[in-house]
This record gives C-alpha cells, sequence and structure tokens, in this order.
C-alpha cells in the first residue's frame, strides 16, 4: 500500500526526495575542495619547500628538476665568479664529504657572503645548476658563545644544530 501524505492528492501526489542520499557526495565535494586549496596553498610558500643535503640532491637530481629546494653547504674557495654590482654571480657550494652543487644568484649578495660561509640557499634545479632566490649566510661567531674552540664550534653544528633542522625541515 503506497504511504500517503496530508498534501498528496490523486491529481499531484507528493514525491519524497531522498535528501540524505546526496549528502555523501556533497561531503566528498567539499572534503576534495578544502583539500586541493590546502595543498595548493601549501607550495606556495615555505612550506612546498623541499629541504635537502648536496648528498640526497645528488642522487635525486632528475625527480627534483624544477621543484621549490633548500640546500645548505659551504661557499667553496676559487669558485665565485661574476659581478656582485650587476646581480649576476655563480659560485658552487660544497659539503664536508666532498659532494658539490653549481649556483646561480641573480640578486644583491648578502655583505657576509665570502668564500668558505655555510650558506642557506632557496631557489629550483634548472639543467644542473641551483638557482638560487633567496640565500642567509650563516654567521657561527655571532649566535655562539664567545671563545669556543673550532672543535666546540664544529660539535655544537653536528649535534645541536643539527637536530633541530631535522626536526623544523620539509617533506623529501
Amino acid at each position: 500500500m503506497p504511504e500517503t501524505t496530508p498534501n498528496a492528492t490523486p491529481e499531484r501526489p507528493v514525491v519524497r526526495r531522498k535528501k540524505a542520499a546526496y549528502l555523501p557526495f556533497v561531503v566528498i565535494a567539499l572534503a576534495g575542495a578544502i583539500g586541493f586549496f590546502v595543498l595548493s596553498s601549501s607550495t606556495s610558500g615555505g612550506a612546498g619547500v623541499y629541504n635537502f643535503t648536496l648528498e640526497e640532491l645528488g642522487r635525486d637530481m632528475a625527480r627534483v628538476e624544477g621543484k621549490e629546494l633548500k640546500v645548505v653547504g659551504q661557499v667553496q674557495a676559487g669558485s665565485v665568479s661574476g659581478d656582485a654590482a650587476s646581480r649576476n654571480v655563480s659560485f658552487r657550494i660544497e659539503d664536508d664529504k666532498g659532494h658539490t652543487l653549481a649556483v646561480h644568484y641573480a640578486r644583491l649578495l648578502p655583505d657576509p657572503f665570502q668564500e668558505g660561509r655555510e650558506v642557506i640557499l632557496q631557489g629550483r634545479l634548472t639543467g644542473g645548476v641551483f638557482e638560487a632566490t633567496n640565500m642567509t649566510v650563516k654567521c657561527p661567531s655571532r649566535y655562539q658563545d664567545e671563545g669556543m674552540s673550532a672543535a666546540e664550534q664544529d660539535k655544537y653544528w653536528k649535534e645541536d644544530y643539527k637536530k633541530h633542522e631535522k626536526t623544523a625541515g620539509g617533506a623529501r
């Protein structure tokens, strides 16, 4: 026997729509839209930047070509070329394991920039050359206690600083 409602007439039956049937589709579409916006906004700033060591970058160059990256290394002695005034400088960075990377920087160099100093670079890898868009030059004496020996500074870097870098770093 069909279900009747008080508003139904033989000429105009009331058709009940199942509103609950649309709910899963609305929820899925809404969740997908939110996920898309969160992902797209996180990769446009610092959150989507991949942190690499020079060793990791050497292994994954083809995979990370064109992606926004951050890499740390020391400016290799004798590798700086170009004219800082024209905002066109090239150099190489290296790590303590002998891995190197060619870098091009088309902005004004920071004042403390010099060979042998550690730099944190952000940019994109293009054709084997790291096109840096941001550079931070580290000055260890500025952030460490006065009177630390070179061995103590090295120990600080390897043990204390590196553990903070791993917990604060981005995805790999």
